[in-house]
């Protein structure tokens, strides 16, 4: 990687900008606040959660929410158990990471999640494990650790949550509320710090941001919302920090930095220092010679004082708009300050995103030099004549995350090893990297083996158990498609945009190398060989399509769908095929083989052709701007995706489209809108062609139905965002529609008429706290029961069409955490293998039946196996004339040694491939002539594999499972 530099003499332009528009995608020069326009989907998440009239999260809202679970938590009910998924590679956004000067090893580190929780590693990041009180789910913000090596993490993301809101700056609070203030002695048990919890009060409730925590001479100092508190009896009573004219430090305060005879902080943007001294901290941010510059146009501070000379102080102020202001420094314990690195408009270092990541960390053992947490990670060092710094740009986001080179862009905190001022720990936006200084050079390396904590929007799943992905915040699109040795194993995917998030996705049934993403500006891509290419003719981003916010899809496949008017020719080629015998036809789509029988009279010679139903189907519906989209041509990339617009303002449907469903046969979509509103799309199972699909054609079919929900709380429609819907697969009239936004009554609304002119839609919230609910099932072969994703977790109901419904927790092995997606496979298909006696096509099918899946914004991908149904292994056709070799296999199912048995004798070597169900070879055996043979398969994985056979004239497949 090329360095950038910043001497101080001059600084450098930046071509970089060029190349990735950060300032008209994340940020306004003028106005520090994002605007609607502009919002990226990091927004999406605060969409879904602020109050829909105000466009903030009352504080009081969400304590309520966590009350009225806790009372539901002492009458649990039987679980719904969980499994993580992964991705087991990647973390979340990691706003703390401590080393424990505990331990003289230097080998355990703590690191906090902002939605994953806190997590511990005992062997200096290699591994980690969750240490959350009492099973919960900390919204780490901070962590710091006293002198008696006492720890204490601070809870509740503050950073940004105004500034980063599609809402501007209407409001106080959007961030993630936190819980209070953490300690532990022994670095395993945490406890809340006594008067600490956020409590019921007004808007601007006390402790629900602790943005962060210091701790000296038995003094705590704690930097929340409300102001700057301090405790001198270890946590008895806090206190308003006072400056010295007795006035209590009261407004946001988002650091506070403590040392030997040296406090610094910030309130309300103004800086201040003390020399230990509670109440009597100094105004510096005076705009005299000598001092910071006066508040008005900073937005954000961020200090670090020097562990070798608790006298020399740094800090970094940024810009209302979230770019650099600049950086000084203080050789006096926050007295005086001096300039270091102006902020600039050739080069800007935090690209609009100051607000949101930013730190400054002092090298242990040399105070004129400091580690800069920006967009990347820079190093500033004094140079001989003194004045400004020189600075170094250390990493890049930009490189191949396989460099040594890379970190995530987002540096939010840095700590070092004891006893080793070259190595360090760093937390990103992409969870937790190693960094490694020698000689002068820097080195990064990722630390986030199973360290759980990627913020998922959505899942979508395969027909494999778990081969999955999904859509970020700040990861873009991960991949989890079993091509590692490791389940969890994933690949990151970047849908026409860099360094962003990640939307909507999904993996075909048919064919699990197609699949659709979206990404964090509402484009979505189609690709053929699971993201590594994508297609130049998908043609989706010429649509209406939410360019500023989540663009929802859905995707509809079927192996037998009666409705198909899809047809395909099939060709004898030299063959001839009886009456009444079957044969092997390929689908159009994916060319997906299927079975047919011949009508008794009807025999097919040598060169006849036979024009046949194609029951393999496919449609993708897109939910847009005022528009909803449909095509059956994803599986075709060889032309241009031929779209049909089915739902838009001349047959009235308008909005803009957060959620979308389908009824199990597809004749029905729904589709729920950003203002709240539900729309039912109909009669699509027969419209087939542009003519009888597109409502803009006079011939079309479709018709286009707005289903009014009323709110019982006011008696008027509603208007939330609408967040899920969930047809029945048993009956397409039982419809859930499910609502976000804090500060309401209703979440959950049911119907058992949904086909009707007018149906009735229900509120089903019962004893269900009042809080966002983000996504919805109703259990395939129980249609009493319903499971949501809530902003705590997963709840269910065993009777949703219950007068007075009743909710229990059901998030076993997940926590409360918020839940973005649920899916369920509704699909069955045994896997199917084409032999053509050079290779074998794998196609799955769909093996996990019944499968639920759930997107944790905070803790990754989990699996229910709870409602799992069983699916044969499948069928293995024949697509050549080729004899076999009449052979066997026994035991089956197998566990150690798999033996092998050919009945036809056989001259030469034969090879033998063992296939897993997705195609992929995961044994060869070459072996010399002979009738029997053994094979151990005590390494393969459990589940279902086909064992091809050959020599150079015949081949031969066969299944086993091995348990």
């Amino acid at each position: 990687m090329k360095k950038r530099f910043l001497p101080f003499y001059f600084l450098l332009s930046m071509s970089f900008l060029s190349l990735f528009s950060f300032g008209s995608n994340y940020g306004d020069e003028t106005n520090g606040s994002l605007s609607k326009e502009k919002s990226p989907l990091k927004d999406h998440f605060t969409y879904l959660r602020v109050n829909q009239k105000s466009g903030i999260v009352n504080p009081n809202d969400v304590i309520n929410a966590r009350k009225q679970s806790q009372n539901l938590n002492l009458n649990r009910g039987e679980d719904l158990k969980w499994h993580i998924i992964g991705p087991d590679n990647y973390g979340g956004r990691t706003r703390a990471v401590l080393y424990d000067k505990n331990d003289a090893s230097g080998k355990t580190i703590y690191a906090g999640g902002v939605t994953g929780g806190l997590w511990k590693s005992s062997d200096n990041g290699m591994t980690w494990t969750k240490i959350n009180p009492d099973g919960s789910n900390l919204y780490v913000s901070c962590i710091t650790q006293s002198d008696d090596g006492t720890i204490y993490v601070g809870t509740g993301e503050d950073f940004g949550s105004v500034d980063y809101s599609i809402f501007g700056e209407m409001g106080y609070e959007t961030g993630i509320m936190g819980t209070g203030v953490y300690k532990s002695e022994d670095g395993d048990n945490f406890t809340l710090v006594p008067g600490t919890e956020p409590v019921i009060g007004d808007a601007s409730n006390d402790w629900a941001y602790i943005n962060e925590v210091q701790v000296k001479n038995n003094v705590i100092f704690v930097a929340t919302n409300t102001g700057l508190h301090y405790s001198d009896d270890n946590g008895s009573t806090w206190h308003f920090a006072k400056d010295n004219n007795g006035n209590e430090l009261t407004g946001k305060s988002l650091d506070v930095k403590a040392g030997d005879g040296i406090v610094v902080a910030v309130v309300d943007n103004v800086c201040y220092y003390s020399s230990g001294d509670p109440n009597n901290f100094i105004n510096v941010s005076t705009g005299e010679e000598g001092k910071l510059p006066l508040p008005n146009g900073i937005k954000r501070a961020e200090f670090a004082i020097a562990p070798s000379d608790n006298s020399i102080a740094y800090v970094s102020l940024i810009k209302s708009n979230g770019n650099l202001y600049g950086i000084y420094r203080s050789e006096n314990s926050g007295e005086n300050w001096s300039l270091i690195l102006p902020g600039s408009t050739t080069l800007e270092i935090y690209l609009y995103g100051g607000l949101f990541y930013n730190s400054i960390t002092v090298f242990p053992n040399d105070p004129n030099r400091v580690i800069l947490g920006a967009f990347d990670l820079w190093e500033g060092y004094q140079t001989e004549g003194g004045g400004l710094f020189y600075w170094e740009e250390e990493s890049s986001a930009i490189v191949s995350e396989f460099s040594t080179k890379y970190l995530p862009y987002g540096i939010h905190a840095v700590s070092f090893r004891p006893n080793n001022p070259n190595e360090f720990i760093v937390g990103t936006n992409g969870g937790v990297f190693k960094g490694e200084k020698s000689s002068g050079t820097y080195e990064f390396h990722t630390a986030n083996q199973k360290y759980y904590t990627t913020q998922f929007y959505t899942v979508g799943n395969s027909g494999l158990d778990n081969y999955v992905m999904g859509g970020t915040s700040d990861n873009e699109v991960l991949i989890m498609d079993q091509q590692s040795n490791s389940t969890g194993y994933a690949r990151k995917l970047y849908p026409g945009v860099y360094l962003g998030g990640g939307g909507d996705v999904a993996v075909s049934l048919i064919n699990p190398d197609v699949i659709v993403v979206g990404n964090a500006f509402g484009k979505i891509y189609r690709s053929e060989d699971r993201g590594e290419n994508y297609s130049v003719n998908f043609h989706a981003n010429s649509l209406s399509l939410n360019e500023n916010f989540y663009t929802p899809f859905a995707l509809w496949e079927s192996f037998d769908n009666p409705y198909s008017r899809d047809s395909v020719w099939f060709y004898s080629g030299s063959h001839t095929y009886e009456g009444g015998s079957t044969i092997i036809v390929k689908s159009n789509n994916s060319n997906y083989p299927f079975e047919y029988t011949l009508p008794e009279d009807l025999t097919l010679n040598p060169g006849d052709s036979l024009l046949i139903q194609d029951p393999v189907s496919s449609r993708l519906f897109v939910g847009g701007t005022h528009h909803v989209y449909m095509t059956k041509y994803l599986h075709n990339f060889a032309k241009n995706t031929e779209w049909y617009d089915i739902a838009n303002p001349d047959v009235g449907y308008t909005g803009t489209a957060s959620a979308i469903a389908y009824s199990h046969d597809a004749n029905h979509v729904f589709v729920g809108t950003t203002e709240g509103k539900v729309y039912r799309i109909s009669n699509l199972a027969l419209a087939y062609n542009k003519e009888l699909a597109d409502v803009n054609e006079p011939t079309s079919i479709v018709s286009v139905s707005e289903l009014e929900i009323i709110d019982p709380e006011t008696g008027n429609p509603m208007d939330q965002v609408v967040t899920s819907l969930y047809v029945d697969p048993e009956d397409p009239n039982r419809v859930i529609v499910t609502y976000g936004n804090y500060g309401n009554s209703n979440y959950v609304f049911y119907t058992e008429d949904a086909l009707d002119q007018s149906p009735v839609f229900v509120s089903k919230q019962g004893n269900l706290p009042h809080m966002p609910v983000y996504s919805s099932v109703i259990e395939m072969l129980d249609s009493k029961l319903a499971i949501i994703g809530t902003d705590l977790g997963i709840y269910k109901t065993e009777d949703i069409t219950a007068d007075d419904v009743v909710w229990q927790e059901a998030d076993m092995g997940m926590g409360k955490v918020p839940v973005l997606d649920l899916k369920q496979q509704t699909v069955k298909q045994e896997s199917v293998t084409l032999d053509n006696g050079t290779e074998q096509i794998v196609y799955p099918g769909a093996l996990n039946y019944g499968l639920l899946y759930a997107a944790a914004y905070g803790r990754g991908i989990f699996r229910c196996d709870n409602f799992r149904q069983p699916v044969g292994i499948g069928e293995v056709y024949s697509d050549n004339n080729s004899n076999g070799l009449n052979a066997y296999i026994y035991p089956n199912p197998v566990n150690e040694n798999l033996n092998l048995e050919l009945k036809t004798k056989v001259k030469g070597d034969v090879s033998i491939d063992i296939y897993d169900i997705t195609g992929r070879n995961v044994l060869t055996k070459n072996l010399t002539s002979a009738q029997k043979f053994t094979i151990n398969v005590t390494d393969l994985s459990r589940g279902a594999y086909f064992l091809v056979i050959k020599n150079s004239k015949r081949i031969e497949t066969l299944k086993f499972v091995k348990y």
